[in-house]
């Protein structure tokens, strides 16, 4: 459609999900010297950036309430024994809460918030 454009042109996102009631949306920034992808949120027209959490983050999802964001954090070298954290924050970046350390295997790519309560499944890579 017409009038489409880049609303974030100083970070490069890589992945990106709206909010359950689409007033914000929140991305990966890659960061290529350093090959991490920071956490950042934003309004829908890409007003009031903000960063989230630094490093390497990966598989972002919105409680179904929009008041949490889950994520994993950790260290993609393959030399690694670092766990990988399962955390939570705010959308505001308060509220910083790690709730699991896991070996995260490679071939797991998303996660997803229980509508039940403070769930998180991981859907495998077929």
């Amino acid at each position: 459609g017409s009038g489409l454009g880049r609303l974030l042109t100083d970070r490069n996102p890589v992945w990106a999900a709206w909010s359950p009631n689409g007033s914000r949306v929140l991305f990966l920034d890659w960061q290529a010297d350093s090959r991490t992808s920071d956490l950042w949120v934003a309004g829908t027209e890409g007003s009031e950036p903000r960063l989230l959490a630094r490093g390497v983050c990966e598989v972002p999802a919105w409680s179904p309430d929009g008041n949490l964001i889950l994520f994993a954090a950790g260290c993609r070298s393959p030399n690694s024994t670092e766990p990988w954290l399962i955390q939570s924050i705010r959308p505001d970046g308060s509220g910083l809460a790690i709730h699991l350390e896991v070996a995260r295997p490679p071939e797991y790519s998303s996660c997803d918030c229980s509508q039940l309560g403070p769930r998180m499944s991981w859907q495998p890579v077929r």
